[in-house]
């Protein structure tokens, strides 16, 4: 809830380990077990699914959900979003809006 709540924030590995009260390396593993990839992969994917749901509303520009969901830059939203969907921000926001 913590990462979902905070996904426009930085989120450091040591702030997430706090907030759940075990140490960074306890943390690592038992998240690692439990949703079954590192810590850093899951914000990352977290932040793309957001994305998409931000883009297919159509409301904002690139570079402010680029911004709603934690990416510095609206380049490192375009990456990751290649990576994951093959597809410009751009052109994920036509394929999912429908436009």
């Amino acid at each position: 809830d913590y990462i979902e709540d905070n996904l426009s924030q930085d989120l450091s590995l040591k702030e997430i380990a706090e907030v759940a009260g075990l140490s960074v390396s306890h943390c690592k593993t038992a998240f690692s077990k439990s949703v079954g990839a590192p810590i850093h992969r899951y914000v990352i994917q977290r932040r793309v699914e957001r994305a998409k749901q931000l883009l297919a509303e159509d409301e904002l520009s690139i570079s402010q959900v680029a911004a709603e969901v934690g990416f510095t830059h609206k380049s490192h939203l375009a990456f990751h979003i290649r990576r994951v969907y093959g597809l410009s921000p751009t052109g994920l926001r036509r394929r999912v809006s429908g436009l």
